[in-house]
């Protein structure tokens, strides 16, 4: 029994490192409280984040993608 947790510990040691090496999430949404897309822009302007994509409008709202500090995209939308 006792060889066994000792695999499982080297296991899931290498899982640990193999996920702090890789992000786990291609995105995330968030949606936006009532403001115009135009109030967004301008804040993210204010705030000076970089605009990775977008404004885009779709039947389901307007959004924009941004990067958050560890480099994931966020994307923030507006809904209609």
């Amino acid at each position: 029994m006792r060889h066994r947790r000792a695999g499982f510990r080297q296991g899931a040691k290498a899982c640990l490192l193999k996920s702090s090496l890789t992000v786990g999430v291609d995105h995330f949404c968030l949606v936006m409280g009532p403001a115009s897309i135009d109030d967004l822009v301008a804040h993210l302007g204010q705030a000076r984040i970089d605009i990775v994509n977008g404004p885009v409008e779709r039947r389901d709202g307007r959004w924009v993608f941004v990067h958050n500090p560890d480099g994931v995209r966020v994307k923030l939308r507006l809904p209609s």
